[in-house]
């Protein structure tokens, strides 16, 4: 919601340039709202600081038990 636009913002080419680490959030934020029922992560929060790592780790297990979400 920081964004200029908020969700609404574009992104790439014809809009922001985000950082590596903005990439990844954005990325698992798409993937909470979407309420898959498999979500695979392959070194998702390389790009993060030790907090930030915690918190998303952390938000991602509350989401995996609320929507009943199996990781691998």
């Amino acid at each position: 919601m920081a964004l200029p636009f908020g969700y609404d913002t574009k992104i790439g080419e014809e809009g922001i340039k985000l950082s590596v680490g903005q990439k990844q959030r954005m990325s698992i934020g798409h993937a909470a709202i979407t309420d898959p029922k498999i979500l695979s992560l392959d070194d998702s929060t390389s790009a993060l600081d030790s907090k930030t790592e915690v918190n998303v780790q952390a938000a991602l297990e509350y989401l995996m038990e609320c929507n009943d979400t199996k990781a691998i």
